[in-house]
This record gives structure tokens, C-alpha cells and sequence, in this order.
């Protein structure tokens, strides 16, 4: 009786066919995916600014702006240096009050000590993803709206 020890190189062939097969037919279906991805981090990020604004407006007793820069393709609050960026193909509306607007693309929200805000809405679009993000000029509070592009009409 022998004893077989390990596999033969045509059945690690094989093998090795199969998952190539396998990663062939994933691969599509992953970068698919990858615009929504991008798209979802961007609005997470931006929410999470725009919350810590508020917060910090009212802890510190001070006004607190976030910026909104359309043609860099960045935002930021007003007193830090560090720029968060937004995917380049990355649709970006925004509705702000007048006195918060700095030019044609660029923007600000601003949020009071009360935890009030200028209020306004930010709405980003991307490959069939749209999402909006509603702030609340009177309580401040910051909602995301997951939409999706592809089932919203729009009026022309």
C-alpha cells in the first residue's frame, strides 16, 4: 500500500484555475461598488464635521463655520487647518443662507453657542447615490438623507 503525502501539481493547477475564475467574475461586481462606497464615506465624514461644529459651538460658547470649498473640492471648519476632501466626481449642491456664502463655490454653515445653526442643505449626488444633508436652522440638529438618484424626479 502506498501512502499518497500532498497533491499533485494538476490539482494544484486546477485549484489555482478555479480562484482565478472566481476572483475573474468578483472583481466587476467589486469596483461596482466602490462609487457608492466612496460616496457614503464622503457624507459620513462631512456629518461628522458638521456635528462636531455644532458641538463645539456649544460647549465653547462660540460661533463655529464649516466651509465648503466646490471648486477645491474640500471642506473644513473655519478655525483648523486640516482640509477633508471629497471624491472628484462627486456632485455637490448646496443651499446656505446669503450672509454664509463667500463666492459662487464656496460656502459656509455656520452653528451658535444656543446649538442653532445658519441652516441650509448639502446635497451630493454621484453614479446613481444621492444623498442629502439636511442641517436645521433652528435647532441645528443634522439629519442624512440616503436617496437614491436613479428613482428621484426631477423637475426641468
Amino acid at each position: 500500500m502506498s501512502q499518497n503525502h500532498g497533491f499533485s501539481l494538476l490539482e494544484l493547477m486546477i485549484v489555482l484555475a478555479i480562484i482565478g475564475l472566481i476572483m475573474a467574475v468578483a472583481a466587476p461586481a467589486f469596483n461596482a461598488a466602490m462609487p457608492g462606497l466612496e460616496t457614503k464615506s464622503a457624507v459620513r465624514q462631512l456629518n461628522a464635521v458638521l456635528r462636531y461644529a455644532r458641538a463645539t459651538a456649544m460647549t465653547s460658547g462660540e460661533d463655529s463655520q464649516v466651509i465648503l470649498d466646490l471648486e477645491q473640492h474640500v471642506f473644513y471648519l473655519i478655525d483648523e487647518e486640516k482640509r477633508y476632501h471629497l471624491p472628484e466626481n462627486l456632485t455637490v449642491d448646496i443651499e446656505s443662507v446669503e450672509s454664509e456664502k463667500i463666492s459662487e463655490t464656496i460656502s459656509g454653515f455656520r452653528f451658535f453657542s444656543d446649538g442653532s445653526s445658519t441652516g441650509g442643505r448639502i446635497s451630493l449626488k454621484r453614479e446613481g447615490w444621492h444623498y442629502d444633508i439636511d442641517i436645521d436652522w433652528l435647532s441645528g440638529r443634522i439629519e442624512v438623507l440616503d436617496l437614491m438618484a436613479d428613482k428621484i424626479e426631477y423637475a426641468k
